[in-house]
């Protein structure tokens, strides 16, 4: 069974459906890691593994600025 979001106008939305980049605003919330731990959890797990699917690609794009996984990933995820 796939998590979903609980709240706002994406409720019910299943956790692997949403942005990435919302995810990662989300990740950045101080309410959303204090409040909601599980679903974070969820969240982070998603966001580790599409950032980490992408790398390749960001790493081969020529006139792409370089930034691996693991820096875009510090702060936000930890």
């Amino acid at each position: 069974m796939s998590v979903v979001l609980t709240f706002g106008k994406h409720k019910g939305m299943p956790v692997n459906a949403m942005e990435t980049d919302y995810m990662l605003w989300l990740l950045s919330q101080a309410w959303f890691r204090s409040g909601y731990p599980e679903l974070r959890s969820a969240v982070r797990k998603v966001v580790i593994r599409r950032l980490q699917d992408e790398e390749p690609a960001r790493a081969t794009g020529e006139g792409f600025n370089v930034v691996s996984a693991a820096d875009l990933m510090k702060g936000v995820l930890t």
